[in-house]
């Protein structure tokens, strides 16, 4: 399985226990519902060469539909699922993925970025990207 794929499914996973709205993977899944998060991986280098660890870059964007007419205190919505989402990038949350995910690890966090804050019509989107090492568990047949 590939690195974006187990990325994705991983802090996918491990989402979908901290927040109380759908995760989906940015590459794999169709947003069906909104407010939601996106997990979406970005890309990866190896390092230390020739060892299979990467450094992972991945966005985890917080999206809704803001529309005070159709949905009464949609902007408070999403304001408290960002808190949410933010408080369980923390390193010190972070480290559950370790626990969950048996074909993936991560190491800790490189570089946080974000918020970054994006609005087209209706629509919120408000990211977080991470940069951390990581390793894919061994597979056996």
């Amino acid at each position: 399985m590939s690195y974006r794929k187990q990325t994705e499914e991983a802090f996918k996973a491990y989402l979908q226990g901290q927040v109380g709205v759908p995760v989906y993977a940015g590459t794999n899944d169709t947003i069906k519902a909104m407010p939601c998060v996106v997990v979406a991986f970005v890309g990866a280098s190896q390092n230390p060469p020739n060892t299979g660890n990467m450094d992972v870059t991945l966005t985890v964007s917080v999206q809704s539909e803001i529309d005070e007419e159709g949905q009464p205190n949609a902007l408070d919505v999403h304001d408290e699922l960002l808190t949410a989402v933010e408080e369980s990038l923390f390193w010190s949350e972070l480290q559950a993925i370790n626990v969950g995910a048996t074909d993936f690890y991560i190491f800790g966090v490189a570089d946080q970025s974000g918020i970054e804050r994006d609005v087209e019509g209706t629509i919120l989107r408000e990211s977080i990207t991470l940069t951390f090492p990581a390793a894919l568990g061994v597979t056996t047949v």
